[in-house]
């Protein structure tokens, strides 16, 4: 390879001093400097695209991760909301209920008191009465229902007055029950819709 390149060097040498020998004087060092500063200028320029990319790459980069970090702040907020919310409705249905069975065991118990055995015996309820009152609780026509142990809906009805007492004390009582629950389930649904329209909310933020 040195050999192949042996009988170039001379012309080499010679072009290199003649170049060397054009730009050490006018109009030669003018073109040399004019060169100097254009590769000065396209290093320069070079080197300063390759930071700006960084930097722009790096911003990105910051924008994307503060990005992720939000939503997943937003995310972990609206989960324990949920579960609040959950564990909430969850309780007030227990506390409903024990509430409920509490009440209606301690009217049951004073039955006696105010609808004694004396009271039973003196004031038979009429069938028809039976009739109407079962009506009304199960969203029945009168007419459809049978009176049980009753020949007209004139004549006593099997069920004393005590027993009927107890009989609604127990309905009204899971009613309320049922109302509670009601209740603390719509405070629950309502608490669900705020959640997800913060959690929105939250995520058009971090979009913009």
């Amino acid at each position: 390879m040195i050999a192949f390149l042996l009988p170039f060097l001379p012309g080499a040498w010679n072009f290199a001093k003649g170049a060397c020998a054009f730009c050490a004087r006018p109009p030669g060092s003018y073109v040399a400097s004019a060169a100097a500063i254009a590769l000065a200028l396209w290093i320069a320029n070079a080197l300063g695209y390759a930071h700006g990319t960084r930097d722009a790459d790096a911003a990105h980069a910051q924008a994307d991760a503060r990005v992720q970090a939000e939503m997943a702040q937003a995310g972990n907020a609206l989960q324990s909301t949920l579960e609040t919310l959950n564990a909430n409705t969850a309780g007030d249905f227990a506390a409903a209920q024990s509430h409920t069975i509490y009440v209606t065991k301690t009217i049951v118990q004073r039955i006696p008191v105010y609808v004694s055995p004396k009271t039973d015996r003196a004031f038979p309820l009429p069938c028809g009465l039976v009739r109407m009152h079962d009506a009304g609780i199960l969203g029945a026509d009168p007419a459809a229902l049978a009176a049980a142990g009753c020949a007209s809906d004139d004549e006593p009805a099997p069920a004393a007055a005590s027993a009927f007492s107890e009989n609604d004390a127990e309905w009204a009582g899971y009613c309320h029950a049922v109302e509670a629950q009601r209740d603390a389930l719509k405070a629950e649904l309502l608490g669900v819709y705020k959640a997800w329209d913060d959690y929105a909310a939250s995520l058009a933020r971090t979009a913009h």
